[in-house]
């Protein structure tokens, strides 16, 4: 062209080279780099102990039946001693719960008060189990270091359910998982008849979905771009965002399962547990209302909201729901093993 220098020519090439790059750059980053660090397990280091709260634990070290080492605290039942005042029987031991933490956390669990929560279920006459999932807490890593959305994590929930069964005497056994940890809980459920009943707080029902909010809330992206993350996650790099849902799973659930959710939850959403409890009435469903928006506890978990903030909210509300479920789960096992015992030929009968 008429009257352009080598310089202008050069610098014209280096401002095409430059519109073409940055959208490649753009473009490597959603679809390569991005899915990779949105399954990337983040493990946040134990600081509490169980005795720092007044509870009464000891170490364990479990194995998975993959081999992961998994480590957690079994804390006993709590309860004093003595007759219960109505039935006139000694007070006993009802039953072990599991508790499963989220993503991205651990035993110590502070986004639920995981302590608070453990000195309430020893109060109630039970033992409760709390693991770090693989790739969590002092657990082994795993994968890669990567997350699983609740399929290999199961495999921890059913070691745990092996030791709760020999350690706990044969009681019931009732994991109480949370977010994903609700859906490791639920994948296990559905696996092994030992765990008599399920409670839920805030589970991942769709991996999609969540791994798509988890990513706004986390990143503060828009949704749309969290799209394109999570679909090149799923497409891509071995997610199971395209996989069968745990919604899917839990509405042919058919163990007595207490679902707590919070009502705005922006990360595992409302909607996908009000279809799960339409399709299954062996599940209650109890939405714990959103706090005033000046609520201290919004400020301080910014993009995630009240996910799985429940039993932080309202402590009163959610022990009652837990006594009032607990109670009626005990009730169906011992009915069912008193029939079981009772269908069992006798010794000696031919």
């Amino acid at each position: 062209m008429a009257g352009m220098t080598a310089d202008n020519r050069l610098w014209k090439r280096i401002g095409l080279g430059a519109a073409l790059a940055v959208p490649l750059v753009v473009l490597v980053l959603v679809v390569g780099v991005l899915p990779t660090l949105l399954m990337a397990a983040q493990r946040e280091a134990l600081e509490d102990t169980p005795a720092d709260h007044g509870i009464a634990y000891e170490d364990v070290s479990l194995t998975t039946a993959d081999g992961v080492a998994i480590n957690g605290w079994w804390m006993p039942d709590a309860t004093p001693a003595g007759i219960d005042e109505f039935t006139g029987e000694p007070i006993e031991t009802r039953g072990v719960i599991i508790f499963i933490h989220g993503a991205n956390s651990n035993r110590a669990d502070p986004y639920v008060n995981a302590f608070g929560l453990y000195k309430l279920l020893t109060r109630m006459q039970h033992h409760v189990l709390a693991i770090d999932m693989r790739n969590s807490g002092t657990s082994q890593a795993w994968g890669g270091g990567q997350l699983d959305w609740g399929r290999a994590e199961a495999r921890d929930v059913l070691a745990a359910v092996d030791y709760a069964q020999i350690r706990g005497g044969g009681e019931p056994i009732i994991p109480f998982g949370v977010s994903m940890g609700g859906a490791a809980a639920l994948t296990a459920a559905a696996q092994d008849s030992r765990i008599r009943g399920l409670i839920l707080l805030d589970p991942m029902l769709d991996t999609y979905d969540t791994m798509a909010r988890g990513t706004v809330a986390a990143a503060g992206f828009p949704l749309a771009l969290a799209h394109v993350t999570t679909t090149a996650a799923g497409l891509l790099h071995g997610a199971p965002a395209f996989e069968t849902t745990l919604k899917d799973q839990g509405m042919t659930y058919a163990r007595p399962t207490l679902l707590i959710q919070d009502e705005r939850d922006p990360v595992n959403r409302r909607i996908h547990a009000e279809e799960i409890v339409a399709a299954n009435r062996n599940i209650d469903l109890w939405v714990a209302p959103h706090p005033a928006d000046d609520h201290p506890l919004l400020a301080a978990a910014g993009g995630w909201g009240t996910h799985v903030a429940a039993f932080q909210l309202y402590p009163d509300e959610v022990a009652a729901l837990l006594d009032a479920y607990l109670t009626m789960v005990h009730a169906i096992c011992d009915a069912e093993d008193l029939e079981a015992a009772a269908s069992m030929p006798l010794a000696g009968a031919r």
